[in-house]
């Protein structure tokens, strides 16, 4: 598997070493080189159900089979060019379609079996409980610079927030750190290097940190039920908003502070 992703590699570099388009233009080239491709998969399959008009039955199954190669190669160099370590993300992703699948051909409740009411766009109404009950939670992702400690988490988030003191400053070398909480029985660690390090920064409560890069990824008190990401680790913290900081008198004075929006139902230690 590892010769497929270095040829998919190699062969995205070679063709960004004779593209004369930036890379903004190059990623668009190839999102259109992908249209052409599955274009070619719909012929061929036309083809081979005979329904070209004007030549019959053109194709045979081998032509499908190697358009859908084409379409597979050519994804795959469009998703390279999007800077990310292909193999990673791509193994990622399968994975979470994986127990998506798995967890969509679970023998449905009384309560899923229920249809939920549909509004005149085809939609689920709003507000309906029913609705709630058909939605599955959702995936979040991250991980540290290097790639060898990931994981992955559901459930709903908890305090996003900001913090001030000393250990944050000190660790990241930066005025503040930001942490948002997630219940540890919708959290596993995913990654080739299994839990990161861990390092106490006050007697009960430790962080952790990938041992290969350096970077800072959670904090666990000892005993809790929750863990502490920080706001980065995550992929993608997309709608996540601090709603308060912690350690404020520890706080630079030439950075703006995060609004008191929501209090802390846990001590302010990150």
């Amino acid at each position: 598997m590892n010769d497929t992703w270095s040829a998919i590699n190699s062969l995205a570099s070679q063709l960004d070493s004779q593209s004369r388009h930036g890379s903004d233009q190059r990623l668009l080239v190839a999102t259109v080189k992908l249209q052409e491709e599955v274009g070619e998969v719909a012929e061929a399959v036309i083809g081979v159900l005979g329904e070209n008009l004007r030549k019959g039955r053109s194709h045979t199954m081998d032509h499908v089979r190697a358009e859908a190669c084409d379409v597979a190669v050519t994804a795959l160099i469009l998703l390279a060019r999007t800077g990310c370590n292909t193999e990673q993300v791509f193994s990622e992703h399968l994975r979470h379609l994986t127990a998506r699948s798995a967890a969509g051909t679970a023998a449905p409740t009384a309560d899923l079996a229920v249809e939920p009411q549909i509004n005149v766009l085809g939609a689920p109404v709003p507000g309906d409980d029913r609705m709630r009950a058909t939605l599955a939670p959702s995936v979040r992702t991250g991980g540290c610079l290097c790639g060898q400690i990931r994981f992955e988490v559901t459930g709903e988030p908890d305090y996003p927030h900001t913090c001030s003191c000393s250990h944050c400053k000190a660790l990241s070398g930066a005025p503040m750190m930001t942490w948002v909480s997630f219940k540890l029985d919708g959290f596993s660690w995913t990654g080739p290097g299994d839990e990161p390090s861990w390092h106490y920064t006050w007697p009960d409560s430790r962080r952790g940190f990938c041992p290969s890069c350096g970077s800072q990824l959670c904090a666990q008190d000892d005993g809790a039920d929750s863990i502490a990401l920080t706001f980065f680790a995550l992929g993608n913290p997309t709608g996540l908003v601090p709603v308060n900081q912690s350690f404020r008198d520890d706080a630079v004075s030439w950075l703006p502070q995060v609004p008191d929006t929501q209090h802390s139902t846990v001590a302010t230690v990150a």
